[in-house]
């Protein structure tokens, strides 16, 4: 199996901090059904080889594969619960538009 942070060079370099390996994320990840599923971790790739093993969570292991779209560090781990629940309620369509904003933010700053 590929290691399922690959394909997500910029991305990858969040995956793991050797300043602070506890660091908290909120991350999104897209399913095979087009479909968003929203998460919070403080270690992004241990939960994301749980959600490619179907280990995860329910909705994300009946509509694998799923791809890493967006993530964001936060400070605290009650920022990303927060951080969490806000995104869960845009809609489809903002939550596109969040990862669409994001990367291009990502990009320039390379």
């Amino acid at each position: 199996m590929q290691d399922p942070t690959e394909p997500h060079a910029p991305i990858a370099d969040l995956l793991w901090n050797p300043y602070n390996p506890f660091m908290p994320f909120v991350y999104m990840l897209r399913c095979r059904d087009g479909s968003f599923y929203t998460g919070s971790t403080t270690d992004l790739a241990r939960r994301l080889k749980q959600h490619h093993l179907g280990r995860a969570s329910k909705y994300t292991r009946s509509r694998l594969p799923v791809t890493l779209c967006w993530v964001r560090e936060v400070d605290t781990w009650s920022a990303a619960l927060s951080e969490e629940h806000r995104v869960k309620t845009f809609t489809h369509e903002q939550k596109q538009a969040l990862i669409v904003t994001d990367n291009s933010q990502e990009r320039r700053l390379s």
